[in-house]
């Protein structure tokens, strides 16, 4: 079984070995390490992280296992991101799942990351245990927090969260995407 979610613009799909050179190249760019910077030495796991995300496509089901997608630029073929859909809190938010993206530079401002938000929650609603999605928005990232908001999230409040390797508390903003009725 294959991943490949389609929308308007985008396809959302699994990560190819081809990808990981543009996947590093865009992770470098300093609007992704400012707010993601555990991606910054990503060219020395890449590889490692690539072989660990093939056995959940098999998977494919966000509720038993994180799901990391490409976002490609459907009309260039061009990776511009990553989207991704899993339970990310086991301890905090046990079996709900959560929503996180990062969009390269040139591909801002142009709606490529409300889209995919809106294409992989419609995708996966059907299978989610849940009657939401989460995201976790720093609270300062208001570029994201726009996002969010545009794909039908809504803040419903705020958590912090120990990085028990790092001893370090960050305080996000915790957005919601209900279910239609």
């Amino acid at each position: 079984m294959s991943i490949s979610i389609e929308s308007e613009r985008l396809m959302l799909r699994e990560f190819t070995e081809a990808d990981l050179p543009a996947l590093v190249e865009i992770a470098a760019q300093k609007q992704i390490l400012h707010w993601c910077a555990d991606w910054e030495d990503c060219g020395s796991w890449v590889d490692d992280w690539y072989k660990g995300i093939q056995w959940r496509y098999s998977i494919g089901d966000p509720n038993k296992e994180f799901i990391l997608l490409a976002i490609e630029e459907k009309q260039s073929g061009k990776l511009i991101g990553q989207i991704n859909t899993g339970c990310e809190l086991k301890e905090e938010k046990p079996g709900e799942l959560s929503v996180g993206y990062f969009i390269a530079e040139e591909a801002l401002n142009k709606g490529y990351a409300t889209e995919a938000v809106k294409t992989i929650t419609q995708h996966y609603f059907p299978v989610n245990e849940n009657d939401f999605f989460f995201a976790l928005i720093k609270p300062e990232n208001a570029a994201s927090a726009r996002v969010a908001e545009k794909a039908g999230f809504v803040f419903d409040s705020t958590l912090r969260i120990v990085d028990k390797e790092a001893q370090k508390e960050t305080v996000f903003h915790y957005h919601r995407l209900y279910r239609s009725l």
